[in-house]
């Protein structure tokens, strides 16, 4: 099988890994992100374990731990549709669209499970 290239920056092979928290472009995003909850990430995390790990030791309230995860769902999510938006349908993404998007998505994901309902 013949090796791929990133998606998104087309610089090294694409593997999960890369394309969700080693990409120039992921990365840019999860800086941003974590900046916005207000946390503090070296911005090479080297693997989505290490992501995830970095937020089961977080020591904040219930709620906001909730919070910060689904922001992380909804990151890593549109991260992998600008990507498919890119291959499959030659759009491209810039980072403060997608920012942007994430910041909607997870506001109305954050109000919908803290409610039940938009």
């Amino acid at each position: 099988m013949e090796e791929v290239n990133c998606g998104l920056c087309g610089s090294f092979p694409e593997t999960v890994e890369h394309l969700l928290v080693n990409c120039c472009y992921a990365r840019n995003i999860l800086s941003v992100i974590v900046s916005w909850v207000k946390l503090s990430y070296a911005g090479n995390s080297g693997s989505i374990q290490q992501v995830l790990e970095l937020l089961k030791q977080l020591k904040v309230p219930k709620e906001l731990e909730q919070k910060i995860w689904a922001i992380l769902a909804v990151t890593f999510w549109l991260i992998w549709k600008a990507r498919n938006a890119k291959i499959h349908d030659f759009k491209e993404c810039t980072v403060n669209k997608l920012l942007s998007n994430i910041k909607l998505v997870s506001y109305l994901w954050v109000k919908i499970g803290a409610t039940g309902s938009a």
